[in-house]
């Protein structure tokens, strides 16, 4: 196929990770999470009259007795961010050295490899170059039925450029982009919906135009390569389309509803189990009532996924199961500290720093270590420490850290006066 317009220059292009302008976002979302929360925790206690060291200490005890209730959820956290960590450091590494050139002879292109083969695939190994001349047709492969939801779409909708001998190669032209020109890719913001948490759907015609404006295709059709449209006949095309035979996740209430409940039970999780929950256990937690909540999430997402693909089904349903166990931890201690009959007041000493043996046996040891207060420790000596404790219906001792950090602030901010 001879294109009808031949251009002196050359047009370089160099892939894009990701079909979203999500760079900018990804960083202040980390360091909101990260920095952001801890800090304004930090100001606000420190114009409230708090001590900065006691809040530090408090902070760091919360995330001591979260690796010390919870360490395999922690540890399979960390885990999986690992790997997703490492997974894209590696595909960076491969995008960064995919580039395509298109020139008055024909297209060369160093690819970075579709779908998880970017992991793998080197683009050096495979590059390939045609020559106009050798271009037979350049077709677009839609994607399956039903798929409207961008970013999905815009990384289904593929170029097939077809040779006189048959054989070929497949351009995601969106992820595309040219050297010297802006950024053509949408924002975040026309992806999310007002909750920003969920993808919208959005017209089919609207994700054509965002594909039909990539600078890849408008620099073949300033070539006069015409688009052709043909169905996904290959081998792999045909499976997915099976698989997932038109879904739309957007239009499962079911599956909307776990992801509802994924994000309510794991932000509150994340926000009562380590910033706002006042009373912390003595003792282990009992395994019962996470057990339960195990059950009861598997059979109502079980039900609320009826009709869905097994893959998004499955996979949403574990999410919510960890979310949920996740929460039932502050939700316990929540449920005891309101069940308690009354506060009891415990004279405890020091056995060791930041270890306190109860002066009667009914009430176990609370250990203290993790919050950093040696000076503290060395002047109480021998002396009673009076620990306000309380036990509801989950049979639980916890104490309460405010009456107990009144104590240590009292006696940092005379120490520390003139």
């Amino acid at each position: 196929m001879t294109p009808r317009n031949q251009f002196a220059t050359s047009r370089h292009f160099d892939y894009a990770t990701t079909p979203v302008r999500v760079a900018g976002t990804l960083w202040t979302s980390a360091l909101a999470l990260f920095v952001g929360i801890p800090l304004v925790l930090l100001i606000f206690g420190i114009t409230s009259g708090e001590d900065p060291r006691e809040l530090l200490s408090m902070l760091a005890a919360v995330f001591r007795d979260v690796w010390q209730e919870a360490r395999g959820a922690v540890i399979m956290l960390l885990t999986i961010t690992m790997t997703g960590l490492l997974a894209w450091l590696r595909i960076r590494e491969r995008v960064r050295r995919a580039k395509l050139v298109i020139d008055p002879e024909g297209i060369s292109c160093q690819p970075p490899g579709i779908g998880w083969r970017v992991l793998f695939h080197d683009p050096a190994a495979h590059a390939w170059r045609l020559p106009w001349e050798r271009i037979s047709s350049v077709a677009w492969v839609p994607p399956p039925a039903g798929t409207a939801l961008q970013p999905v779409a815009l990384l289904q909708r593929r170029l097939r450029i077809r040779t006189e001998l048959g054989d070929g190669h497949e351009l995601l032209p969106y992820m595309w982009l040219e050297r010297g020109v802006p950024d053509h890719r949408v924002s975040v913001n026309d992806i999310v919906g007002r909750t920003g948490l969920m993808t919208r759907r959005v017209p089919r015609k609207k994700v054509e135009k965002w594909l039909h404006e990539s600078p890849l295709l408008k620099a073949l059709e300033d070539r006069g390569i015409t688009l052709e449209e043909q169905p996904d006949d290959s081998l792999a095309g045909r499976a997915l389309a099976a698989v997932r035979g038109g879904f739309d996740l957007t239009q499962h209430k079911g599956l909307l509803a776990q992801v509802v409940l994924f994000f309510g039970a794991a932000g509150y999780a994340v926000v009562d189990g380590l910033f706002l929950t006042p009373y912390m256990p003595l003792e282990p937690l009992p395994a019962g009532p996470f057990m339960a909540a195990g059950v009861a999430t598997a059979l109502l997402v079980a039900s609320l996924g009826r009709d869905a693909p097994k893959l998004e089904r499955a996979a949403l349903g574990i999410l919510c199961m960890i979310a949920v166990m996740a929460a039932t931890w502050p939700g316990l201690l929540r449920y005891n500290a309101a069940t308690a009959d009354e506060v009891v007041l415990i004279d405890y000493r020091v056995a060791q720093p930041g270890v306190l043996q109860p002066e009667q046996a009914r009430t176990p040891t609370a250990d203290l270590r993790g919050y950093q207060l040696d000076d503290y420790w060395q002047h109480a000596g021998d002396e009673s420490i009076p620990l306000r404790l309380v036990r509801g219906d989950a049979g639980i001792w916890q104490l309460d850290r405010e009456h107990f950090f009144a104590r240590t602030r009292t006696f940092y901010q005379q120490r520390n006066e003139p």
